[in-house]
């Protein structure tokens, strides 16, 4: 018997940032809590009960923010379309309900999984340094 695996968007609950295994390191000291304070329209994507991912945005001005999603990847095998899906929908329902038209994200530019799943969520590269590769996603 097979069983159907199906990520839903929900609730943050405090301290679900920290909960997530990353292998990246923190852009920040403390980046997890600096994020839980100053982030917006944070939620959290769990499938069968298991927390597999948390996303939110940051405004840089009334016209763009940095989005994130911090993803448990060993959670998200085989849903990870799905959940890129759920990511793309929450994207452009916070830019229709704040007038952001443009969101930002970023990734190692060494992490061609991030870079995949930053592309299915729409996001578009527009930059890459030897670290970091940077990324776009504009709403019209």
């Amino acid at each position: 018997m097979t069983t159907i695996r199906s990520p839903e968007l929900g609730p943050y609950k405090r301290g679900d940032l920290a909960l997530i295994p990353c292998t990246e390191p923190d852009p920040v000291l403390g980046w997890a809590e600096l994020a839980e304070h100053h982030a917006h329209d944070l939620r959290s994507i769990h499938c069968n009960g298991v927390l597999v991912a948390s996303i939110g945005y940051m405004p840089l001005s009334i016209h763009e923010a940095d989005a994130f999603a911090v993803i448990n990847r060993d959670a998200c095998k085989g849903i990870g379309a799905q959940v890129a899906v759920i990511v793309h929908n929450q994207i452009k329902q916070w830019m229709s309900d704040t007038g952001i038209c443009q969101a930002n994200a970023s990734c190692a530019a060494t992490d061609r999984v991030a870079q995949v799943f930053l592309r299915a969520v729409g996001f578009r590269k527009s930059a890459t340094t030897a670290k970091t590769a940077y990324f776009t996603f504009i709403w019209s």
